[in-house]
């Protein structure tokens, strides 16, 4: 599952994200992660921070992302 199709139930925009947080396994991907992220917030990105883990609850998974967003009425 993506952030877009996660979020997409309640967050319409990609402006309406605060903050994200994201979780990667492996430091070398980081350079593509970058590029995607600036894929799904080319302007007014949100405050981000981006950690290297050894691993994340599900060993298939390479990066989790957490995002917080204010949707306007």
């Amino acid at each position: 599952m993506s952030a877009r199709t996660s979020s997409s139930a309640t967050t319409r925009r990609s402006a309406d994200v605060l903050t994200a947080t994201t979780y990667l396994t492996r430091v070398q991907e980081l350079a593509a992660y970058n590029e995607e992220y600036a894929k799904y917030f080319p302007a007014n990105k949100p405050a981000r921070t981006t950690v290297t883990v050894a691993a994340l609850n599900a060993p298939e998974l390479l990066v989790e992302i957490t995002v917080t967003a204010c949707v306007p009425d």
